[in-house]
């Protein structure tokens, strides 16, 4: 039984080190500035890209400006990345606000490829296209009339 008040002690120094004040006992708060990891260069170019109204054997057929309302038509793309597989985000914006965002996968080097939207508001839009952390690659307007 000898080892009991050593075994006391212990307990005592074990609880009373749990119960001790932190390091920073001012009222100010202490701010770590968190590392961000840095955006990675995209590896991603559009070497074309159009709005048309067909794509026939992977190629953009009446390419334009001006479509009618109701139309459907095409953002038509050929890209070049250096890692397969990749990707791009599409977004369709009239007069400023989003009507549709498609992500297309890039499944070679270089690579054609294709989404369509059917426009039912007039005005202004534009095609952004994207690489996967958001950073605009190309942009195309077009109008569209009643």
């Amino acid at each position: 039984m000898r080892f009991l008040p050593l075994y006391g002690l212990l307990v005592f120094l074990a609880f009373t080190s749990c119960n001790e004040p932190p390091e920073n006992t001012s009222a100010e708060p202490v701010v770590q500035e968190a590392e961000v990891p840095s955006q990675p260069a995209t590896t991603i170019q559009v070497l074309d890209a159009k709005i048309c109204k067909e794509v026939e054997d992977r190629m953009p057929i009446e390419v334009g400006t001006v479509f009618a309302l109701e139309e459907k038509v095409y953002c038509w793309m050929e890209l070049e990345t250096e890692s397969v597989p990749d990707s791009v985000i599409v977004k369709w914006i009239n007069a400023g606000d989003l009507q549709l965002t498609q992500a297309l996968e890039i499944k070679s080097e270089t690579y054609r490829t294709f989404c369509n939207k059917t426009l039912y508001f007039p005005g202004t839009w534009t095609v952004s296209i994207q690489d996967p952390a958001g950073n605009e690659l190309r942009a195309i307007d077009f109008e569209v009339t009643e």
